[in-house]
């Protein structure tokens, strides 16, 4: 994800349908130091601002409304996947039969194309 000078990402509390499947966001600083702002923060904890150093990572749960706050200066980079247990994987399997890859070919999983 690129965030440019302005722009901020507010994100809400991610509420998983039945079955309970845990998720944990994770972002991965790929160049701290080089932009102002951007930091992340937890409404619910306060007006403290996170920020992880190149490379380092900070872990959270879906449960726990979080936004990132515009980037003043410079452009913020970041790898924001998501970590899941064996029910979100399982569900994630099932729900990759929606997915088209980059030929408009459905896949049989994540990852996989049908044969």
């Amino acid at each position: 994800m690129r965030l440019a000078p302005g722009i901020c990402v507010r994100t809400g509390i991610i509420r998983p349908r039945a079955p309970r499947i845990e998720s944990l966001p994770v972002t991965i600083s790929l160049n701290s130091g080089e932009y102002d702002g951007g930091d992340l923060r937890f409404p619910k904890l306060g007006k403290r601002t996170y920020r992880a150093p190149m490379g380092g990572a900070i872990v959270v749960s879906c449960s726990l409304l979080h936004e990132a706050t515009p980037v003043i200066r410079g452009k913020r980079y970041a790898f924001l996947p998501f970590l899941y247990d064996e029910a979100g994987e399982q569900l994630g399997r099932q729900n990759a039969r929606f997915l088209a890859d980059d030929r408009g070919e459905e896949s049989n999983s994540l990852g996989g194309q049908e044969d």
